[in-house]
């Protein structure tokens, strides 16, 4: 049976997440990546250049470091309303729980599979994120600037990944 992705009614109330948001205060493992020269949205999978440590996307085949978490103050200036820009310090999670951006329809308790240039979650992405799973379907919520986006629940370093 197909999962379709769970749309949040917003007139009812809040969305429950948004993308980069921390799910819960379990045991993280943070650190910080300075953004390249591609704007990394909030929510998506961060990899870096092994021998700058500057983060780059596509991916292709450089080491991944986690998802990019939400950062209040970089969400409301003009140029980008929804992720980092280069120079920037990137607060990026490596092991804990996070909602990140999907793509596509997300499966609860599946592998987590991001695609390469974007960074971005959906069961029908190529790439797998190592020891990652996913904790809830794909939901639907507001945007931040405006229309809606997706995000799904992820659990890096799940111990059944």
């Amino acid at each position: 049976m197909a999962t379709v992705p769970i749309t949040w009614d917003a007139n009812m109330d809040y969305p429950p997440a948004f993308a980069g948001m921390l799910a819960d205060d379990m045991f993280t493992d943070k650190e910080t990546v300075p953004c390249g020269v591609t704007t990394q949205p909030f929510g998506t999978v961060v990899a870096t250049v092994a021998a700058t440590g500057i983060s780059v996307l596509p991916h292709a085949a450089n080491p991944i470091q986690g998802i990019a978490i939400h950062d209040h103050r970089f969400s409301g200036r003009i140029t980008t309303q929804e992720g980092y820009v280069q120079y920037d310090a990137m607060s990026v999670i490596g092991r804990g729980r996070i909602w990140a951006r999907a793509s596509g329809v997300c499966t609860k308790d599946a592998v987590a599979k991001f695609d390469a240039a974007t960074g971005i979650f959906a069961d029908a992405a190529l790439v797998t994120l190592p020891n990652a799973r996913f904790l809830s379907t794909a939901l639907t919520i507001p945007g931040i600037e405006s229309g809606s986006q997706l995000i799904v629940l992820v659990e890096l370093h799940h111990p059944m990944a």
